[in-house]
């Protein structure tokens, strides 16, 4: 498995260094994928589905799948390019489901020498929601997007998000 992420994360460089040239006053892009990590408590997303977007989902076998990339205000790295995220990145964690209802996102961590820059410890997530793309080769749904704080999600309830048909 790390082999793979090495071989992406190369690629992605190289990627990098082709679309900005060889100007040495380009932004790093940095990932935190090394490194210590601070665990982000257990927390729930109720995803909601309209009728309509329902049965589209269930007659294809679509999945869904969700990011959540939690960062924040602080004092950011020199030279280091974290658009569109806040000026402190701090990682993100993944999901996909079959089924509807509830996800919980029981092991997301966040970058700990990040987190340390942060100037209010009450960081943001953004959570986007789209379809699989195992059926469709475009994402079919629309709407499946929240944002908030670190308190709105330490609630111990789901955050619900609603998602539509394009």
């Amino acid at each position: 498995m790390h082999g793979k992420i090495k071989i992406l994360l190369v690629l992605f460089a190289i990627s990098t260094h082709w679309l900005t040239g060889c100007d040495s006053n380009a932004p790093e892009l940095v990932l935190y994928t090394d490194g210590e990590q601070v665990s982000v408590p257990a927390f729930t997303i109720r995803i909601d589905l309209t009728d309509a977007a329902k049965k589209k989902l269930k007659n294809s076998g679509e999945s869904i799948k969700g990011t959540v990339v939690f960062d924040g205000d602080g004092t950011p790295l020199p030279r280091i390019k974290t658009a569109p995220h806040r000026d402190v990145y701090l990682g993100s964690a993944e999901f996909e489901t079959e089924k509807l209802g509830t996800v919980k996102i029981a092991h997301a961590t966040i970058s700990k020498e990040a987190y340390s820059r942060l100037s209010d410890k009450n960081y943001h997530f953004t959570i986007n929601v789209v379809s699989g793309r195992r059926t469709f080769k475009n994402n079919i749904l629309t709407g499946g997007y929240a944002r908030g704080r670190f308190s709105d999600l330490n609630n111990n309830k789901a955050l619900k998000i609603t998602c539509d048909l394009f």
